[in-house]
């Protein structure tokens, strides 16, 4: 069941990934410039959640489904270059067990 879910979900993001390259073939932007979010938010209300129908209506609505994906562009952001930041390790559990003081004796 795992293997059919991962198949699935595979086929399902390769099949958006051709969506995102038609619709970038319309649209005359770079990849990366669609939002893969909205992307995929439009082939589903368009596609997926459609009842079925002929074929001339699906053609049609695939049709809609680019030219709305096509104007999913994200803005342009030159220059977002951000230095990198190292997070701070978190400390050992056996820190703490090495650094209990020495019992005081009498």
């Amino acid at each position: 069941m795992v293997r059919k879910e991962l198949l699935c979900s595979i086929a399902a993001y390769n099949l958006l990934l051709e969506c995102r390259r038609q619709a970038v073939e319309i649209s005359g932007v770079p990849p990366r410039r669609l939002s893969f979010t909205q992307v995929w938010n439009r082939f589903e209300i368009s596609l997926l959640r459609q009842p079925p129908a002929p074929l001339a209506e699906w053609q049609r609505r695939d049709d809609r489904a680019l030219a709305q994906a096509a104007r999913a562009k994200l803005p342009n952001r030159p220059g977002r270059s951000y230095p990198r930041r190292a997070h701070p390790r978190r400390a050992k559990s056996t820190k703490f067990m090495h650094a209990q003081p020495t019992p005081a004796t009498k």
